[in-house]
């Protein structure tokens, strides 16, 4: 693939295409540059050209992730501005992209939707940066044509192809929680147009929660235990290629409890996950086609104590579930500059829930969409225009139509202008539909209309400035009602934001860069507060250095005061320390310093976030 100047930070701006021949340049910066180039056919890890070229700007390669000691893709999303990653309520990682939650964001796995079929969601911690070839991100919503779902944008997630040279990657963390993880992911050659490619990873975690009773301190372990193994199987030859995808996933552990014991602890006993992707591609006459099939299989156990030991039992939940989907996709071109795309994508979800008093439910959920879409590129200016219609089917409710319109347009090299606009919706996952407490089957869409202008500017080679502005107005969106104690569907949610960001390499191998965002939201029923983990202001600055097989990077964020359940969570400053010594050129080894202040914060009502913690992590590449 191709190299260049190591990003100590990724650039927080818009497509590295913009960069100016004279400037150095990240390796993400060179590889999307030659991505641009239709009479180009760009190989990392043998992979060719996209079928379909999404808007989505390549922001992280994993080579330099990889560098950065990294160590998966929650860690990678945490490095940009507009992507906030929090715990999660059930455990985990959970990113929010602008207010935007799990539910409306489209994470797409190889050209796949992936995300569990009941909540909707997937832990990006369990995804290890061994695997990683790229990550794209847009803020904007997700285009009609990448079917349903992801109002709030797009995370998409490149991973190393079975085509290529043999090679194994390998890596290995302690940490001070205490935790360790490892992961390895190799590849070879099984016979002419054939390879496999073999991943797995474990993570433990024995990290201790504090419980205050009765004035006495009392600690549970988080006992966390998680194994995920993929592997994959890919054909080449020529244009034509066919891939299987099998994904495995088991993890227990403990949920993060409120310290003063006032809510019931969770316990994973027990989930299994697996997913079986299928791929081909091809160019049948002069129309590049691409079709992906998936299932998806959830089985998870979980039980609620009343008591740190664990001893007594409040309530249980078993639950099962499935996805099917199949996405076709046909692309033309027409001439040099003028692409011609269609698409027809279908999705059904079904749930069995087993708990909560010996209650039972059942759902299923099912969305097709048909859409096209016009792209229109030259040296300046890039255009695509894009419209569908999402058919839910037994939810009772109506079809909706869908469209983004995106612009962007270089008046001078340092200059790019982009404008967006766009209408996307979602169905509300099958927990949300039909959780046994909280659940509600009558809920409808949420759908989202969206704009966005913003401009990069470098007024010199080493300087890299980015401005943006945008509005998302969310009609339905779905939330817990106190009064109602359950799910609904409220009306108009407003959510403005300003974002700034600015990069600069300074002579001597030292780069640096600062990041700002404001974000309001606004709802005339719910007030000026109405979403959770929504900090106002969010800023970031950075310091990197280079020499030699030596680096450095030191980063300072910061996190406004946000509301969680009516409580308000005091704003927090973090500092993380980063260094790394080439030890031989197959071996990179990393420290990392997380909170270094040791800023005691709650990340959650009553569930304070570990303080000041190290990890040691040893790579290697054959």
């Amino acid at each position: 693939m191709p190299t260049g100047a190591l990003a100590e930070e990724p650039s927080p701006t818009a497509p590295a295409s913009e960069a100016i021949p004279t400037r150095p340049r990240t390796d993400a910066e060179l590889l999307e540059e030659a991505l641009q180039d239709e009479n180009t056919i760009v190989v990392w890890g043998a992979r060719e050209k996209r079928v379909y070229d999404r808007d989505t700007p390549l922001r992280l390669t994993g080579e330099e992730l990889r560098k950065r000691g990294v160590g998966n893709v929650a860690e990678a999303l945490d490095l940009l501005p507009e992507v906030y990653v929090r715990a999660a309520g059930r455990g985990g990682r959970q990113i929010d992209i602008r207010g935007a939650r799990k539910g409306s964001v489209k994470i797409l796995l190889d050209g796949i939707a992936i995300g569990d079929p009941y909540y909707g969601n997937i832990d990006l911690s369990a995804i290890p940066v061994t695997d990683i070839e790229q990550i794209r991100v847009s803020a904007p919503p997700a285009s009609p044509i990448d079917g349903p779902g992801g109002p709030g944008g797009v995370i998409e997630i490149i991973t190393t192809d079975a085509i290529g040279k043999n090679s194994v990657r390998a890596r290995m963390t302690g940490g001070s929680l205490p935790s360790a993880e490892a992961s390895v992911t190799g590849r070879a050659t099984l016979m002419p147009n054939l390879a496999a490619r073999v991943s797995a990873s474990v993570v433990i975690g024995e990290g201790d929660y504090e419980f205050i009773e009765d004035g006495q301190s009392t600690f549970l372990s988080e006992d966390k235990q998680q194994s995920v193994g993929t592997v994959r199987i890919e054909y080449r030859k020529g244009e034509r290629r066919f891939v299987t995808d099998i994904w495995t996933q088991q993890v227990a552990f403990v949920v993060p409890p409120a310290r003063d014991g006032t809510m019931n602890i969770l316990a994973i006993e027990g989930e299994s996950q697996g997913r079986l992707g299928l791929g081909y591609d091809d160019i049948v006459l002069g129309t590049r086609i691409a079709a992906r099939a998936r299932y998806h299989l959830l089985s998870r156990d979980s039980t609620y104590y009343e008591d740190p030991g664990l001893r007594t039992v409040a309530q249980d939940e078993s639950l099962s579930a499935d996805r099917a989907g199949l996405a076709l996709l046909a692309n033309r071109p027409i001439g040099k500059r003028l692409f011609l795309i269609g698409s027809a994508n279908f999705q059904t979800d079904h749930a069995d829930v087993d708990g909560f008093d010996a209650q039972q439910t059942e759902g299923r959920a099912t969305i097709v969409q048909a859409a096209s879409e016009v792209q229109y590129k030259r040296k300046q200016l890039t255009a695509r225009a894009a419209g569908g219609v999402a058919v839910p089917l037994g939810l009772g409710a109506d079809p909706w139509p869908e469209f983004k319109l995106s612009i962007a347009y270089k008046p001078a090299k340092m200059i790019e202008l982009r404008a967006t606009g766009a209408h996307k919706g979602r169905t509300p996952t099958l927990r949300e539909r039909y959780r046994l407490d909280i659940g509600n089957k009558s809920l409808g869409p949420e759908k989202a209309l969206f704009a966005e202008l913003g401009t990069s500017i470098m007024p010199a080679p080493e300087v890299k400035v980015g401005l943006s502005g945008y509005v998302r107005r969310t009609n339905g969106l779905i939330r817990f009602d106190s009064e109602q104690r359950s799910l609904i569907n409220t009306e108009d949610l407003d959510i403005r934001g300003l974002e700034a960001t600015v990069e600069a390499q300074i002579p001597g191998g030292i780069r640096a860069g600062a990041s700002y965002a404001y974000n309001k939201a606004h709802s005339e029923i719910l007030g000026p507060d109405p979403l959770d983990f929504f900090p106002e202001h969010r800023a970031t600055t950075w310091l990197g250095a280079t020499r030699g097989r030596f680096g450095l990077t030191a980063r300072l964020q910061y996190f406004g005061s946000q509301i969680d359940r009516s409580t308000t969570l005091e704003p927090r400053y973090l500092g993380q320390l980063t260094g790394r010594a080439q030890v031989t050129e197959n071996y990179l080894l990393t420290l990392r310093a997380e909170n270094i202040s040791g800023q005691v914060y709650e990340q959650r009502v009553g569930v304070l976030a570990p303080g000041r913690t190290a990890f040691l992590s040893l790579q290697a590449e054959w």
